[in-house]
């Protein structure tokens, strides 16, 4: 078993570059997917939406 696990690691160090080029394009395409953008404009305007100060007491 142990052999598997050291073949399995030898070949994924080849590749890790190639695994974070496809997690990273991933997470653009689904970031700038028409479908999504509603969702994502609602997202970046949480910022904008609190017009409490953080330190204020209710």
């Amino acid at each position: 078993m142990a052999e598997f696990f050291d073949t399995l690691s030898f070949h994924a160090r080849d590749y890790w570059g190639a695994w974070l080029m496809l997690l990273f394009l991933s997470v653009i395409v689904f970031a700038y997917h028409p479908k999504n953008k509603s969702r994502m404009e609602e997202h970046g305007n949480i910022p904008l939406n609190d017009d409490r100060h953080p330190d204020a007491e209710d």
